[in-house]
């Protein structure tokens, strides 16, 4: 779905956007086929380290825009509930996701951890245990100024909703259990990842159809079933052939850590053109019609 929105407008988004929907995901590719040819001629080996490197980038960027997208949807639910937020309410909420995020990527920074994925070591383990002690209590103040501004929303008589509550309720479960299972944790939070664009994509969809050609709940689930099973083979099925046909027995499994690597650094991208874009792509189709 983040491709169909940030995509929406064709060539008129590739020239508002240059750098992010067109360069990048071409230089992107550019650099995983390299790695591609380079190991091809001289092993996994040499390019173990860059790979390792991009993966780790994968799960840190990652992590930091699951955090701010819960933001981001958790603010749809409060305008979808006309509940307002003051000034310092709206940045407690904004700012509470920072530590939250750095917590539940201890076992990538830690100098205790490291963590394994497809056959890569993955996390520069730079920081150490103080240091992490002094991040979890800064993530636990966090998390009370974000019950404490859900109360106060309360107290003036708007009931939190799903939409509001659900988002960080998701992201608490990101800092108590952090990546340990790197495999496990990958699908469950891409899975609570992708259902979070539900709630507002779908009303994205009606009202750009400008009340013509509304697809159904049926039509809905087909379009989601779809995108999962092309999902499987993009990421599993195809890099898997290519690691059993052309990679080595007891090697990291390259192709699937590139093909890791370039769809989610490719849709961390559009996802930042479609957050970050002053509201021009979510705000008129989310509140029009």
């Amino acid at each position: 779905m983040s491709y169909r929105l940030s995509y929406a407008d064709g060539a008129r988004a590739l020239r508002q956007h240059p750098i992010a929907l067109g360069l990048f995901p071409l230089v992107l590719a550019v650099v995983t086929v390299g790695i591609a040819i380079v190991a091809a001629s001289a092993g996994v080996a040499a390019v173990q380290s860059v790979t390792s490197f991009l993966i780790s980038a994968v799960f840190i960027t990652s992590g930091f825009h699951f955090v701010r997208q819960s933001y981001g949807v958790a603010r749809i639910g409060f305008s979808y509930a006309k509940a307002s937020l003051q000034p310092w309410e709206n940045r407690a909420l904004r700012l509470a996701v920072y530590p939250i995020w750095l917590v539940g990527l201890r076992p990538l920074l830690s100098d205790q951890g490291g963590i394994g994925y497809l056959g890569f070591e993955v996390g520069p383990a730079i920081l150490n245990g103080a240091v992490f002690a002094c991040l979890e209590a800064a993530a636990w103040i966090a998390v009370a100024s974000v019950v404490a501004v859900y109360l106060r929303v309360w107290s003036r008589g708007v009931r939190p909703t799903g939409l509001m509550v659900a988002p960080y309720a998701v992201i608490v479960v990101w800092m108590i259990a952090p990546i340990g299972q790197i495999a496990a944790a990958s699908l469950a939070f891409s899975l609570v990842h992708a259902l979070q664009y539900l709630a507002c994509c779908y009303r994205v969809e009606r009202n750009r159809a400008g009340g013509e050609g509304i697809p159904g709940l049926v039509t809905w689930f087909y379009v989601v079933v779809v995108a999962a099973c092309l999902g499987i083979v993009a990421t599993r099925g195809l890099p898997g052939w290519l690691d059993q046909t052309w990679g080595t027995p007891g090697q990291p499994l390259l192709f699937s850590a590139l093909a890791f690597v370039y769809l989610n650094l490719t849709h961390y991208v559009t996802d930042a053109v479609i957050w970050k874009s002053s509201g021009s792509l979510l705000k008129p189709r989310l509140h029009s019609g």
